[in-house]
């Protein structure tokens, strides 16, 4: 897995067929493909905060 990138907003910084884990506000984290979260993306409540790509 590549390093945690922390997110501030914006578009979408990875392709929407990447796996990416991601951790949210309220520090859940999520492993899934982009497109799958990209809701998570552009929420205000509940958003991304740090993304990593998966690798493996």
């Amino acid at each position: 897995m590549s390093d945690w990138i922390r997110w501030g907003g914006g578009p979408m910084p990875v392709d929407r067929s990447e796996r990416v884990e991601v951790e949210t506000e309220c520090h859940a984290t999520f492993t899934a493909f982009a497109g799958a979260l990209e809701w998570s993306f552009y929420n205000g409540h509940d958003g991304v905060i740090a993304y990593r790509v998966v690798t493996d």
